[in-house]
């Protein structure tokens, strides 16, 4: 009886090490980027957080000509979309001119088609492991 007991416990004990997640590097290669301002990046869970402007992270670095790159380290496994644009001014936001189209450069993971208004949170979610990813992002516009 002992020996199952033990046999039990070790495999309870096995179990709960799988459902351990590990965490990744995302990468992300944002194209099309001049020497000017910085590259801010943003990381949604979902479409409301998306349209409330609530991510779960966020980062900025000095854009480089023509590319620059940003690593996101420790991101948990989940679904995400990516939002990015250049600061060419930097105020820390998307500037947009009076009819609320954007005056910056901007761009999207998966890198959707854009029309008259932003993509929906489903045309540019990509699954993240926790596997290292790297994602390359056109910027637009500007």
């Amino acid at each position: 009886m002992k020996k199952v007991m033990t046999i039990i416990a070790c495999c309870g004990f096995t179990l709960g090490f799988a459902s351990v997640t590990i965490s990744g590097t995302l990468t992300l290669v944002v194209s099309d980027t001049s020497e000017k301002g910085d590259v801010r990046a943003a990381v949604f869970s979902s479409q409301t957080d998306f349209e409330n402007g609530d991510s779960s992270f966020a980062l900025s670095r000095s854009a480089t000509s023509s590319e620059t790159k940003l690593e996101i380290e420790d991101l948990p496994p989940g679904n995400y979309g990516v939002a990015v644009f250049q600061d060419l001014n930097g105020n820390e936001q998307l500037d947009r001119n009076l009819f609320a189209v954007p005056t910056e450069p901007y761009g999207f993971s998966q890198n959707p088609v854009i029309s008259f208004s932003a993509p929906h949170f489903d045309e540019f979610d990509f699954e993240f492991t926790g596997t290292p990813l790297e994602l390359n992002i056109v910027l637009n516009g500007g």
